[in-house]
C-alpha cells in the first residue's frame, strides 16, 4: 500500500504551509506514474475569474457560490503513454483545514429565494482529442449523485495561465431548495447538493503537455438570477497566482483569495 505525505494545506481562502518541500518540476521534469496529486478543493466567489490564494490560516470562510471541499487525485503518467488518470469525489472522511466537511454546499441562504443552475466543469491541460488516445472518458463512481449529469466535452479554452485546457462539464438537473438547510457540529448552516465521484480512463497527455496534469476547477450557480462563479487551478503545478491575491468588488462580481489543495506524492 503506498503512503502519501501531505506537503501543503490550503483552507477556504487561505493557505497553510507545512514545513515539507513543494514538489519542483523545473529541478526534476521527470513525473512518473508514482507521481500523484492529491487535493481539496472548496468554494467560490462570483463573476469567472482565477484568484490566488495568501500564506496564512484564518476561521471558516463562507463566500457566496457552490462551496464546499472535493479531494483530487491525479496520476500524471510517462511522455508517450496513455496511462494518465483523474479521480475526483465529494464523499471523503477525515476533518478538512477549516473543520467544514466534505461535499458541494451553499452557505448563507436565509434570504435566498432561488437556487439553480449548478454546474461543474473540469478542464484538464492539453487539446484532448474525441477518438485518439488522448480522449478522457468519465464515469461515474461509487456514490455519485444522479442528480449530477454529465454533458460532455465542451471545446477548449486558454485559461489565464496562458495554456490550452479540454473541457468536460456537468450540470445539476435536481431541484435546490435554499431553505433545506443542514446544520453541522460547527452549527454553521449549510444547503447540500448531491455527492460528486468520478473517474476518469487512462489517457494520453497530448504533445506539449506530456508529463504533467493540472486541471482547472469551474463552479458557477445562479442564486436569485445572479450567477455565481469561480475557477482555479490544481495539479502538478500547483495553484495559479495572480499579481494581487484580492480585487476591488462591485455589485456583480469580487474576487477572493482562493484555496488550493493538499499535495501528496506517492512514496
Amino acid at each position: 500500500m503506498a503512503s502519501f505525505t501531505p506537503l501543503s494545506v490550503l483552507v477556504v481562502g487561505v493557505l497553510l504551509v507545512s514545513n515539507f518541500p513543494l514538489m519542483n518540476n523545473e529541478r526534476d521534469p521527470r513525473i512518473s506514474r508514482r507521481t500523484l496529486a492529491h487535493g481539496v478543493t472548496w468554494a467560490a466567489p462570483t463573476v469567472i475569474t482565477a484568484v490566488a490564494a495568501p500564506a496564512v490560516a484564518a476561521s471558516l470562510r463562507k463566500d457566496p457560490g457552490l462551496n464546499g471541499w472535493v479531494s483530487n487525485r491525479y496520476a500524471a503518467g510517462t511522455c508517450g503513454s496513455a496511462n494518465t488518470t483523474v479521480e475526483i469525489t465529494s464523499i471523503a472522511t477525515g476533518t478538512t483545514p477549516d473543520g467544514a466537511p466534505f461535499g458541494l454546499y451553499l452557505y448563507d441562504t436565509d434570504n435566498v429565494k432561488s437556487a439553480t443552475g449548478a454546474t461543474i466543469t473540469y478542464w484538464v491541460l492539453g487539446n484532448h482529442g474525441t477518438t485518439d488516445n488522448t480522449a478522457i472518458t468519465w464515469s461515474n463512481a461509487s456514490g455519485h449523485s444522479s442528480c449530477w449529469n454529465y454533458q460532455g466535452r465542451v471545446g477548449t479554452a486558454v485559461k489565464p495561465d496562458g495554456l490550452t485546457y479540454t473541457g468536460y462539464r456537468w450540470i445539476y438537473t435536481c431541484a435546490i431548495d435554499p431553505k433545506a438547510t443542514t446544520t453541522g457540529t460547527d452549527g454553521i448552516k449549510r444547503v447540500f447538493l448531491g455527492n460528486f465521484h468520478v473517474t476518469t480512463n487512462s489517457f494520453r497527455q497530448p504533445t506539449g503537455s506530456c508529463g504533467k496534469l493540472n486541471v482547472w476547477t469551474e463552479r458557477s450557480v445562479i442564486l436569485d438570477g445572479v450567477t455565481k462563479t469561480f475557477q482555479r487551478r490544481a495539479g502538478t503545478d500547483g495553484a495559479y497566482v495572480k499579481t494581487a491575491a484580492r480585487s476591488a468588488r462591485s455589485t456583480d462580481s469580487q474576487t477572493e483569495s482562493s484555496p488550493e489543495e493538499v499535495k501528496t506524492v506517492n512514496s
